[in-house]
């Protein structure tokens, strides 16, 4: 609703805007998925198993699940990073839906140093959304590494592996849009989510959606496929 907009600012990304900025890296994808998908696959840790080629992640541990008016809070222990596959400790992490926006806060394990993203979701029609990643990363150190990487090395890193974080990202569209595809052709069919937390993301979603439509305010037409 653009009459909405100004109430809703985009959010203060406090580790970009401060007087010494993180490391960071944008990305930007368009998925023919509806965006409350989007949303499921960004805060549900149970889809490990969808990533074949990079992992980046092992299924989590919902450690606990808070929901007010415009948000829900997820808090896992999950094994996160490029050293997954080690023989590394789980990872504290905090998962935000706080609407319409996504943020994760967490360190990778085995690698200290804080890490952030948001995403930024721009529906452009009932079954395809443009995705906006913003990841900051401050300095990082591996463990046992005798030194820590400054901010402007680990610039030049997440330049250099940028193709890998893609790729690790395109996996999750092609699962988005297979499972916008199922539920096209299985729409009346109740759904099975291993996530408790997905109904209460789901819940939010569709409250706003209420909301809207209680203001008066028609659906938009919804753009030839």
């Amino acid at each position: 609703d653009p009459a909405r907009a100004a109430a809703t600012p985009l959010p203060e990304i406090a580790e970009l805007e401060g007087p010494a900025p993180w490391a960071y890296v944008p990305i930007d994808f368009v998925w023919r998925a509806h965006h409350s998908m989007v949303i499921d696959n960004l805060c549900d840790l149970t889809h490990a198993h969808l990533h074949r080629r990079f992992t980046s992640f092992a299924s989590g541990r919902l450690l606990d699940c808070q929901s007010r008016d415009d948000r829900v809070l997820l808090r896992y222990e999950a094994k996160v990073g490029p050293l997954v596959h080690r023989d590394v400790p789980p990872s504290p992490m905090t998962i935000c839906y706080e609407y319409p926006y996504h943020w994760a806060s967490f360190e990778w394990s085995g690698i200290r140093g804080r890490i952030k993203y948001w995403t930024f979701l721009l529906p452009m029609d009932a079954r395809t959304t443009r995705v906006f990643f913003v990841m900051s990363y401050d300095a990082l150190r591996v463990r046992g590494a005798p030194v820590t990487l400054p901010r402007p090395v680990v610039r030049l890193i997440l330049r250099a592996v940028q193709p890998i974080v893609r790729s690790l990202l395109d996996q999750d569209g092609v699962a988005l849009e297979a499972e916008q595809a199922g539920y096209e052709a299985h729409w009346a069919m109740p759904p099975l989510e291993l996530n408790p937390a997905v109904a209460r993301l789901h819940r939010l979603t569709i409250r706003k959606w209420e909301a809207h439509l209680a203001r008066g305010a028609a659906p938009r037409a919804e753009v030839p496929a």
